[in-house]
């Protein structure tokens, strides 16, 4: 009798395990983030009429994030060969090698004209 039980308990395991492995559903693999490389931060202090630092240097195909801190008065930074300008913040991908003049593009006095510095993508 002992064995009777023992072996309709096996069996009735047995069903439901092949039960559950037939009617569940399959687990897909947990899906695989791409990880967006981090950008290159740059912090720009802008002051009548000079920013600092004036050169910064990065390589191409880098993300890249430049804020303004405004020292004095407002200011920004605007880079025309490559289509950039913003009051605070500017974001890209540095994707053409070269060296590119940035400006500061809101009006801030007369020395206004010569507020400039460089950007190296190598």
């Amino acid at each position: 009798m002992k064995i009777k039980l023992i072996v309709a308990s096996l069996i009735a395991v047995a069903a439901l395990a092949g039960a559950y492995v037939l009617f569940s559903k399959p687990v897909a693999p947990a899906a695989i983030e791409a990880v967006a490389p981090a950008a290159k931060e740059f912090k720009i202090d802008a002051y009548k009429f000079y920013f600092s630092p004036d050169v910064i240097a990065v390589k191409q195909g880098d993300k890249v994030k430049i804020t303004v801190n405004n020292a004095d008065v407002p200011h920004g930074i605007k880079i025309p060969d490559l289509g950039l300008s913003g009051n605070e913040t500017i974001e890209f991908t540095a994707d053409k090698a070269g060296e590119f003049t940035w400006y500061c593009n809101v009006y801030c006095g007369e020395g206004h004209q010569k507020m400039q510095g460089r950007l190296i993508v190598e």
